[in-house]
C-alpha cells in the first residue's frame, strides 16, 4: 500500500502540479492508507527541485512495525 500511496503523490505532483506541505496519516494498514494532505500549486520560482523522482518501485521496498511506530525503506527511480 505504501508504494501505491507514494505513486499517487507522485501523480499529484506530475499531473496536477500539487506539492504537499503537510501529510497527516489517519489510517495505515496492509489494506489501506488514508491521509489528509495540505499543500498548493507547484511554483518553480518558489520551490526548488534538487532531484526529480521519475518512479516509485517495489524493488527493495520494506515496511516494518517498530517500537516507536513504523519504519520504511523505499527505492525511487531518478
Amino acid at each position: 500500500m505504501l508504494i501505491n500511496f507514494l505513486r499517487e503523490l507522485l501523480y499529484l505532483f506530475n499531473g496536477e502540479q500539487f506539492i504537499t506541505g503537510n501529510c497527516e496519516i489517519i489510517e495505515f494498514s496492509n489494506k489501506k492508507i488514508q491521509a489528509r494532505l495540505t499543500g498548493g500549486s507547484f511554483n518553480n520560482k518558489k520551490h526548488l527541485i534538487k532531484t526529480e523522482i521519475k518512479a516509485v518501485t517495489y524493488s527493495g521496498a520494506k515496511v516494518e512495525k517498530i517500537e516507536s511506530g513504523w519504519k520504511a525503506r523505499v527505492i525511487f527511480d531518478v
